[in-house]
């Protein structure tokens, strides 16, 4: 049986992103995306991107890390992308864009589909990192939420 889509939220981080190490880059992105989802979910959101990142890290190449969340009780899915013009510490390389993933907890599902269509996006943009990371929030968003919405995801 199929599970039914979830609403989705994408953020885009308009400010450049100047934590330099992964950690202090996932306990502000857990703050950032609780004040999205909810304020009592910050912690639950920190805690569950921590224990993933310990099982691997989720840099997926290119300058590009996917830290997520699955946390028990949302209402849908949420993702936050920031961009750091000088790069964070994740282990083995230097992450520039991290696109931070939340979902319910009882739905692997949508945590699975979400990766798998960030990196469709990454590959069938064609930029170069630099033109990646030049990309304005408002385009990045658009562009990111144009993608999603016609593959996988009914967006708002």
């Amino acid at each position: 049986m199929t599970e039914p889509p979830l609403p989705l939220s994408l953020h885009v981080v308009t400010e450049d992103f100047s934590p330099r190490l992964r950690e202090d880059a996932l306990r502000a992105l857990a703050g950032q995306m609780a004040a999205i989802i909810g304020a009592d979910q910050e912690e639950a959101i920190l805690r569950s991107a921590q224990e993933r990142e310990e099982l691997e890290p989720t840099y997926i190449g290119r300058g590009v890390a996917v830290p997520h969340a699955r946390v028990a009780g949302l209402p849908g899915a949420s993702i936050l992308v920031a961009k750091s013009s000088r790069g964070i510490a994740w282990p083995e390389e230097t992450a520039q864009l991290i696109v931070f993933l939340a979902v319910p907890e009882d739905r692997p599902d949508v945590y699975l589909q979400l990766l798998g269509g960030v990196m469709r996006w990454r590959h069938r943009l064609g930029l170069t990192q630099e033109q990646l990371l030049s990309m304005s929030p408002t385009d990045m968003e658009e562009s990111l939420r144009r993608f999603l919405q016609l593959s996988i995801f009914p967006l708002p």
